[in-house]
Parts: C-alpha cells; sequence; structure tokens
C-alpha cells in the first residue's frame, strides 16, 4: 500500500532476492573467511522489505546506520545493482562506528557502496550539506 505496488510484484522481489544464489554464495563465502562459524546460515528477515522498498523505489542513495557484518549492506547493494541494469543508477553509503565492521560489503557489491566509519551523527548531518 505504501509503495502502491502490487501484492504479487513485491512477492516477486522477495523471491528475486530469496533465489539470488549470487549473494548467498558471497556471503557465506565471506562470512567463513571472517572466521565465523562454517555452520551459518543466511536469513535474509526483515532485509527482504529493505530488498523490495529498493527495488520499487529505484532510490540514488540508500544510507543505512548500523552495518555490523554488512549482510544489510549486501541486500542493499544487491537491490541498487539490480536497479542500475535497469537503467536506474543508485548507491548505498552505510554509517558504522565500528572500524572492523562491514567487511562482507565487497567484490561486486562494493562497486555501489561504501561505508564511512565515524559517528553516524556526524556522518548525516555532512550529508544535509551536500
Amino acid at each position: 500500500m505504501i509503495t502502491k505496488t502490487s501484492h504479487a510484484q513485491v512477492l516477486a522481489f522477495f523471491t528475486e532476492l530469496e533465489g539470488d544464489s549470487h549473494l548467498r554464495r558471497h556471503l557465506q563465502r565471506s562470512l567463513r573467511e571472517s572466521g565465523q562459524p562454517s555452520q551459518i546460515q543466511v536469513e535474509f528477515g526483515r532485509r527482504l522489505g529493505w530488498y523490495a522498498f529498493t527495488r520499487i523505489m529505484k532510490p540514488r542513495v540508500v544510507i543505512e546506520t548500523g552495518v555490523d557484518h554488512g549482510v544489510g549492506a549486501c541486500v542493499l547493494a544487491s537491490a541498487l545493482l539490480r536497479n542500475v541494469a535497469e537503467g536506474f543508477p543508485g548507491v548505498y553509503v552505510g554509517t558504522e562506528i565500528r572500524t572492523d565492521a562491514g567487511q562482507l560489503l565487497a567484490g561486486p557489491y562494493a562497486k555501489v557502496g561504501r561505508i564511512i566509519y565515524g559517528d553516524s551523527i556526524t556522518t548525516l548531518n555532512a550529508f544535509r550539506t551536500v
């Protein structure tokens, strides 16, 4: 209702993300390489909604505060990459205070995204002046 998009189209975007084997392999490989337990299963949960909103709205900029490992960053970047392929360029910017966070945002996902380390309020205030 919020996006004036049909239920079927929203579900199609959910399916698109759930079926993204390249993204799943990237996340699982990157988690293993970062020393996480090998039995970790990547579940998108609420990120399905983030992905669908990004695919529907086709924003030029997506900002996430609090990146942690970067699963959400990669999900949002994946949506942006698909949008770019459809002629709608956009970028992802994550803000994170921990300099060891965001290690999953790499490979093709880093082509449309970056993480700014530091205080989120300071980072977001800098966007207001752009």
